[in-house]
């Protein structure tokens, strides 16, 4: 399946990335002596930028799952990016999510013009959740089936080269991580696209230990 290629492929897009050691959540097994839900983690940690999380998930071999997270810990002033592929049966879904955590909102017209460029993929109809209304635009959450499955790996690998192209030509600021900090604390209190999952297989402490040290570290 193409989709879980990107496990593998998204890291190669960041030449300069110093894998971290995260421990005992570099490999995560639900229930231990069956393993329903097998789950493999990488973080990195991005030289200017931040840091990057990759997660593939094997639901009983049947739905595969791969998460990513991008966090300008350093300051940079571009978006918080979270991407998430699914590939269960004929079904494919991709999302690229940015949220908007800076303190001044300059316009980023590439990451921006990602929604028009996708815009002949069909729409994913997601369940109701707080953060959607919280999407700049750019945001893509798209569906296709596996013979469509080509476009949108393209399209995720093409909204991350248009991110880190983002990055090339922004500045610093000290108070992007107020903003950060902010929906980082909201992700955990108000719940985040993986809380179900992860507070099955980590309960509820582990979960928010996870989420600060490896989803979005700050």
């Amino acid at each position: 399946m193409l989709l879980t290629n990107l496990y593998t492929d998204i890291p190669s897009l960041f030449p300069q990335a110093i894998e971290r050691n995260i421990g005992k959540y570099a490999c995560m097994n639900y229930p231990k002596k069956i393993s329903f839900i097998r789950m493999n983690v990488k973080s990195y940690q991005i030289p200017g930028l931040g840091y990057l999380m990759c997660m593939n998930t094997s639901m009983m071999g049947v739905m595969h799952l791969c998460t990513f997270s991008v966090t300008p810990s350093s300051g940079c002033s571009v978006p918080f990016l979270l991407i998430d592929t699914m590939s269960m049966g004929n079904k494919r879904l991709a999302y690229v999510e940015l949220y908007d955590c800076r303190s001044e909102k300059i316009e980023l017209t590439a990451l921006q013009q990602l929604e028009d460029r996708y815009r002949t993929l069909s729409d994913y109809q997601e369940k109701p959740a707080w953060y959607i209304k919280e999407r700049m635009k750019g945001s893509l959450i798209k569906c296709a089936s596996k013979e469509d499955e080509t476009k949108l790996y393209n399209m995720v690998i093409d909204a991350l080269q248009t991110y880190i192209a983002s990055v090339k030509i922004v500045k610093s600021d000290p108070n992007n991580l107020k903003g950060l900090q902010a929906f980082s604390n909201r992700m955990i209190d108000e719940g985040n696209p993986s809380s179900k999952v992860l507070n099955t297989i980590l309960g509820e402490k582990g979960a928010i230990d996870f989420f600060k040290t490896v989803v979005m570290p700050l």
